[in-house]
């Protein structure tokens, strides 16, 4: 409600996509083709229709609010399959749904918010729904569709990478193969199709900015303070989660960190806060568990037990989503009193 529709740097383009989608685009904007928007037409191709009934950034915004319920859903469904707790699964939803990337870009008019949602869907089908050959069409075209949604998606492919070296005697390597050949094969091909590779945007990556290689690597602090921009008070759960929860829960939950940070030190750009963010697979499931622990242990200590269990799960997330927003309406939007910052 407070973020809805807003403007950031990328904002025109996704405006000037879907008017070229529409056929109203000027000439000028009909140039954004030759951009790396166009290797995102999943939000815009979705706008078109909801321009017919508002302007072309609120279309932007709707669909991505369309993505968050939807992300928001999924991520409860993945995390109640993988802890079998519904406790867990709505903690974590709740942290995902009022994250600072969300609130700050999940409804934005960027395709940031509907990547993320995206993200968790093609992760719940390559990990819960990959089971035969028959299965591996439907997953690769789930995988297919989230690359073409942000290309930074691409790291599901390691996902089932690590999954095929999981899971190699229970299932055939065809079956992964055939999910990645697709999934990738449906990206390339409309890479193909509009003359903008995958290749081209990494190399313009290196020249933003400044020239040269700008990520985690070199520039260790700026990774980290993004880690806690992020993710912030879930952190502290997360890590406390990773003593707690059993070894299948545990290999999942680092396959997707693993991905994303194989992501973070690949990429030449200085890694901001919706960057570090798509490792929230594995982080924020680990957050939902330690939150609910943590409820759990503080209904029975001395003093503390006088709330109850449940009474100290309500508190941790009402502190975890206000302290949230308040940072990033701080940090962020700023106040008459304080200047945004970022």
């Amino acid at each position: 409600m407070t973020h809805f529709g807003s403007f950031q740097g990328d904002s025109p383009g996704y405006v000037n996509l879907v008017k070229t989608f529409r056929g109203t685009a000027t000439p000028a904007e009909q140039s954004i083709r030759s951009t790396i928007f166009i290797l995102r037409p999943v939000v815009p191709s979705i706008a078109v229709p909801f321009s017919f009934f508002m302007d072309y950034a609120h279309a932007v915004a709707v669909v991505n609010l369309c993505f968050l319920v939807m992300g928001t859903f999924v991520l409860y469904q993945f995390v109640n399959k993988l802890t079998m707790k519904r406790d867990v699964a709505f903690a974590t939803s709740v942290c995902y749904a009022s994250a600072f990337a969300n609130l700050v870009f999940g409804v934005a008019v960027l395709a940031d918010g509907a990547g993320f949602a995206m993200l968790i869907v093609s992760l719940y089908a390559v990990i819960y729904l990959l089971r035969d050959a028959k299965s591996s069409i439907l997953v690769g075209l789930i995988v297919g569709v989230s690359i073409l949604t942000k290309e930074t998606n691409l790291i599901v492919v390691l996902v089932l990478l690590f999954q095929y070296l999981r899971f190699r005697r229970e299932v055939s390597f065809l079956t992964f193969a055939v999910a990645a050949v697709i999934g990738l094969g449906l990206a390339f091909s409309w890479s193909l199709l509009v003359g903008f590779s995958y290749a081209k945007l990494y190399l313009i990556q290196f020249k933003y900015s400044t020239p040269g290689y700008k990520g985690a690597l070199v520039m260790p602090k700026l990774a980290m303070s993004q880690l806690w921009n992020a993710f912030n008070l879930t952190l502290p759960f997360a890590f406390m989660a990773l003593f707690l929860v059993n070894d299948d829960q545990f290999k999942t939950v680092i396959e997707c960190i693993s991905a994303a940070l194989v992501l973070f030190v690949a990429s030449p750009t200085y890694i901001q806060s919706r960057f570090v963010f798509l490792a929230y697979p594995g982080i924020l499931p680990l957050a939902g568990f330690g939150i609910t622990e943590a409820a759990t242990i503080m209904g029975k200590r001395p003093w503390f037990g006088r709330l109850s269990r449940d009474d100290w799960f309500r508190l941790l997330l009402f502190i975890i989503v206000m302290y949230t927003n308040l940072v990033t309406f701080h940090n962020y939007f700023g106040t008459p009193l304080s200047p945004p910052r970022l």
